[in-house]
């Protein structure tokens, strides 16, 4: 290509026109992702917290079970355990 025929097309309108459907395909890729990663953040957070609910339910238990051997136990018998 000769240096004219550079500066012609160098001076000719551009037409955009083509990038309109990758910018579209690129909207909805981006948008899928963002989904993705939403949703996976949603799953984690309900993970966690349906683990902490059933922790704090055993710990609850764990308690009562305590506080229920205490008033069974012989009273000579309650706080003579190892301090820690």
């Amino acid at each position: 290509m000769t240096d004219s025929k550079m500066l012609e097309t160098m001076n000719e309108p551009i037409d955009p026109s083509y990038l309109i459907p990758i910018l579209a395909i690129d909207l909805l890729l981006t948008m899928l992702l963002f989904l993705a990663f939403a949703l996976l953040a949603l799953k984690l957070f309900r993970l966690t917290y349906n683990n902490e609910v059933l922790l704090y339910r055993r710990l609850r238990e764990i308690k009562e079970a305590w506080a229920q051997l205490k008033k069974s136990a012989p009273s000579s018998f309650v706080g003579q355990g190892e301090k820690v």
